[in-house]
């Protein structure tokens, strides 16, 4: 998308916003639609499917979510291009861009390393989430887990402070 917009630079005037704005999207479309297609990967993974399989069922459920999302996303920055100002035109049209480039990494690229990957895509985010000595990474890092910080949780709003005075 960078390279696009750079190319697309030396041809006609594009607002220098148009890369960051571009980029900013990209990176936060990008790891918004590979987390839902990772999860998506694991649930099925976790019933039972083959890697190809998964594969195959994260892009028929969760593919078509991000096919969809990604197509509402151009269409309203279709909608700012009809603003009479050529930086409003170039951001969007930087924009869209990078959704597209995205769109299409997400969907035929992903997939792709997730079904190659197969188990270890699993096995790696449960070291993540749960470290080298098995206990969940926050209670590392806190020393504490969900069941203390709850006890002691402090009230929130009248609600809270009724239901503390109550005992519950």
């Amino acid at each position: 998308a960078a390279g696009t917009l750079w190319i697309g630079g030396q041809f006609a005037d594009i607002s220098i916003w148009a890369l960051n704005f571009a980029l900013m999207f990209a990176l936060a479309l990008g790891i918004d639609y590979a987390l839902f297609l990772v999860v998506r990967f694991r649930a099925a993974r976790a019933s039972g499917h083959s890697s190809a399989q998964a594969a195959a069922v994260t892009m028929d459920t969760a593919g078509k979510a991000v096919l969809f999302s990604g197509i509402t996303v151009l269409i309203s920055l279709s909608a700012v291009l009809l603003v009479p100002s050529p930086a409003f035109r170039s951001m969007a049209l930087g924009i869209m861009i990078s959704v597209v480039f995205i769109l299409a990494a997400t969907l035929t690229l992903l997939p792709a390393v997730l079904a190659r990957l197969g188990d270890r895509v699993v096995a790696g985010l449960d070291r993540m989430q749960h470290g080298a000595a098995g206990h969940h990474v926050v209670h590392q890092l806190v020393g504490c887990d969900a069941v203390t910080v709850d006890r002691h949780a402090l009230p929130a709003d009248v609600g809270d402070v009724e239901r503390a005075q109550q005992g519950r």
